[in-house]
């Protein structure tokens, strides 16, 4: 270290940095005008999560017990999400794709409930022993 010691090469390192010019770069100007952010609705979509967590609960989940917390926890939980995810709320520009989900959703959790706990299958209605099927009427004669 040509002699120097530690303690010496640590006060010539402090008495440059004593000396050195401060670095005054100011901040660019702004101009024009700003971006209004755009306006929550939270609130709005806290009353229909409300409702909706409100519906699950007894329809889907009943065996869950949730607690009145615990459904307004979620309900404003799901608000936060869906206010990011669908900007404008429920007339916004993007709500038609939250309103097929819930739509969707909401027919999905009806069936479930109606066919204890299972999803009607798909295709074409099974004929059960409840079923009365009309005689077909005869062919014209011609």
């Amino acid at each position: 270290m040509n002699g120097e010691t530690a303690a010496q090469l640590e006060a010539e390192a402090n008495a440059a940095i004593a000396t050195a010019p401060l670095d005054t770069v100011e901040a660019p100007e702004v101009t024009g005008a700003l971006v209004p952010m755009e306006e929550s609705h939270v609130e709005e979509w806290k009353v229909f999560m409300g409702h909706t967590v409100g519906v699950v609960a007894v329809v889907a989940l009943p065996q869950w017990e949730l607690t009145g917390d615990e459904k307004r926890e979620l309900s404003e939980s799901l608000a936060g999400c869906l206010d990011q995810l669908f900007p404008g709320g429920l007339d916004g520009k993007y709500a038609c794709w939250f309103r097929l989900v819930a739509a969707a959703g909401g027919i999905t959790v009806v069936r479930l409930a109606q066919n204890g706990g299972k999803l009607p299958g798909f295709g074409p209605r099974r004929k059960s022993d409840t079923d009365t099927e009309a005689p077909t009427p005869a062919p014209a004669a011609g």
